[in-house]
């Protein structure tokens, strides 16, 4: 199950065309803002107008749906990526409450709650999500939330194993390699650190301290992200 900017170009190719096709349907509309703000948290791109596309496009498909648990969900999301983990929980819950047996709706749930400080209900969310789903187990977002409440619990060396997994089975996997390098600049393996960052770098090029600073897609992968931040300088991250 790979995610790449080849992929999420091509997905966002697809919903484009779903909604040139019927402009009244309102998945398609929430699927499309789904690229944009992926892309976003993936860090294909620093540019947050992606999140303002985003925004516009849920916008249109709650008008069109009201109750429509994807465009809920997504705008959660949006929350998340824009620092207000609070709210967001609230979209998360309602699209949970709309469709409870929507898996990724769980796991997005998960990050809410470890934001906003509650591993357990993430951990618990998590489970939740993979027992309605099981194949959300090898996910991106599965993993990167399960080596998040790893990280924020002590587990760390649980942590780096998932990340060097998800390294391997994720080429595109920025966020991964971010968490690997800061790790490792950490633990004085700083040739390690420098390989995985440039791996990171190759994706995008754009990639930055500045860039990250404003970012909120890595808070929940780390407790404290003006030291990741500083572990990514000392790696080499401009």
């Amino acid at each position: 199950m790979r995610i790449s900017r080849d992929d999420m170009s091509e997905a966002r190719r697809l919903y484009e065309r779903a909604v040139e096709l019927d402009r009244g349907y309102a998945r398609a509309i929430a699927g499309l803002a789904a690229t944009h703000a992926a892309s976003y948290a993936l860090l294909f791109t620093l540019d947050d107008t992606e999140l303002d596309h985003a925004a516009a496009l849920l916008a249109r498909a709650l008008e069109l749906d009201p109750g429509l648990a994807e465009a809920l969900a997504g705008r959660g999301m949006l929350d998340l990526l824009r620092g207000n983990a609070e709210q967001a929980r609230v979209w998360l819950e309602r699209a949970r409450e709309l469709a409870p047996n929507d898996a990724l709706t769980h796991v997005l749930l998960g990050n809410a709650y470890l934001v906003t400080g509650d591993p357990g209900a993430a951990l618990e969310s998590l489970q939740q999500g993979l027992r309605l789903n099981p194949r959300l187990s090898s996910s991106l977002q599965s993993i990167m939330l399960l080596t998040s409440i790893r990280w924020r619990t002590g587990r760390m060396e649980e942590a780096e194993g998932l990340w060097e997994q998800a390294r391997a089975e994720y080429p595109d996997a920025i966020l991964v390699r971010l968490a690997l390098a800061a790790r490792s600049e950490e633990t004085g393996r700083h040739e390690q650190a420098r390989s995985v960052l440039e791996e990171a770098l190759r994706v995008n090029p754009k990639l930055s301290v500045e860039g990250l600073r404003h970012h909120h897609a890595f808070e929940a992968s780390t407790p404290d992200p003006d030291t990741f931040l500083a572990q990514l300088h000392a790696a080499g991250l401009p």
